[in-house]
């Protein structure tokens, strides 16, 4: 699983895994792969971690462990 990214609003994340993008809605707690045409123009140069990745705001970490998503604040 790589390219871990929230959505603005933190109420899902996509990641990508086998060359298949998903999306977690965090809220309705429902997981759908996103197909080709709705995928958003890819072109972020900031490097990432294929294990984990930061919501916009930088109060949360999304990490994956043991083939489980988990979403973490960070302490202030």
């Amino acid at each position: 699983m790589n390219k871990l990214e929230f959505s603005k609003d933190q109420k899902s994340f996509t990641f990508t895994r086998h060359s298949h993008k998903y999306e977690y809605n965090r809220i309705t707690r429902k997981l759908k792969e996103v197909k080709e045409e709705e995928k958003q123009e890819e072109g972020d140069d900031e490097p990432f971690y294929s294990w984990m990745n930061f919501s916009p705001n930088k109060k949360y970490i999304l990490y994956a462990k043991n083939h489980n998503l988990y979403v973490k604040g960070i302490r202030p």
